[in-house]
């Protein structure tokens, strides 16, 4: 059951991916024998997903194309629980896609992005839906979002002291953050991202996640793949490790790990319970081949942390 005091509106993308698995290591400049599969994804989508599964009330704003892939974006997502209400559907326009082509092992070798129908998603747009998202709400956003809008949402986080968690989605897209990081509870980003917006050559992931918080987040969390992740508040940073995980799809980790995450602070937990249980999460999607694994639920997270109530 939806708990219904509990409240996340999630703003970014929605897109269709498929995902071909090489059947060998991969060699550059040449054909890959691989097998394809298709699934619903997109970072805040995904999110939106996983915190449904959750038991999270969870509104999505968005934009699809009037495509086969954006009436099933739309199908799928209503029939995982997710509010669609604010998922706009645009004539002419090809829904978002990602392709991965993922190794033997299941990690990421290439992904790519088409991205392009985010670009409608500008400040106007932004100024149409933001009086109609509950006060009471958290937010989530992405990156995939144009630079603009996202550095509104930023800015009108912090002028009516919302609770917003931000992804920093990519390399490239993690430009898209504003030098003042006020206004945003929790910054997650992967260690290369952490050093595009802190400007910085370092690699630890503890000091990055630091930096984070000097320019103004609340908390910063950074992943390092399979490795330790930093994280750090206003007067602390400090690393946690995690035992390693058979991986059969690394793609919509990072989706799970935000969702566990939020799901924890929206419980008051501390950010190093959150971030655990955020790992949990990852943990039973990336044994999955799904971008948000079936198994996941309020209930397996729970057996993680007993202080969160039923």
């Amino acid at each position: 059951m939806t708990d219904t005091t509990l409240s996340v509106c999630c703003i970014g993308a929605a897109s269709y991916d498929r995902s071909l698995r090489l059947s060998e290591p991969a060699v550059v400049g040449t054909s890959n024998p691989a097998k394809s599969e298709f699934f619903c994804g997109g970072v805040a989508r995904n999110i939106a997903e996983n915190l449904s599964r959750l038991s999270v009330s969870c509104q999505l704003h968005s934009v699809v194309g009037d495509d086969a892939a954006g009436k099933q974006l739309i199908d799928e997502t209503r029939a995982v629980g997710v509010n669609i209400d604010g998922l706009a559907q645009l004539p002419g326009e090809n829904t978002a896609s990602y392709l991965a082509a993922i190794q033997p092992n299941g990690e990421l070798f290439l992904g790519l992005a088409d991205m392009a129908i985010f670009e409608s998603l500008d400040v106007r747009w932004l100024q149409s839906i933001w009086t109609g998202i509950s006060p009471n709400a958290a937010i989530f956003a992405d990156t995939n979002l144009p630079a603009d809008t996202f550095r509104t949402i930023v800015a009108h986080a912090a002028a009516e002291h919302r609770r917003l968690f931000v992804d920093a989605v990519s390399v490239s897209k993690a430009r898209r953050f504003p030098n003042n990081l006020n206004g945003i509870e929790t910054v997650i980003c992967n260690r290369d991202e952490a050093k595009v917006i802190c400007e910085s050559d370092n690699d630890d992931v503890a000091v990055l996640a630091g930096i984070l918080c000097t320019r103004g987040a609340h908390t910063a969390v950074v992943t390092s793949g399979a490795g330790d992740i930093g994280i750090a508040n206003a007067t602390n940073s400090w690393t946690q490790d995690f035992e390693p995980i058979d991986t059969v799809d690394v793609t919509g980790a990072g989706d799970a790990l935000i969702a566990g995450l939020i799901f924890g602070r929206m419980h008051e937990l501390e950010t190093h319970e959150s971030v655990r249980l955020g790992v949990k999460a990852a943990a039973l999607t990336v044994t999955s081949k799904s971008r948000c694994s079936p198994a996941l639920s309020k209930e397996k997270l729970l057996a993680e942390i007993s202080t969160i109530p039923t």
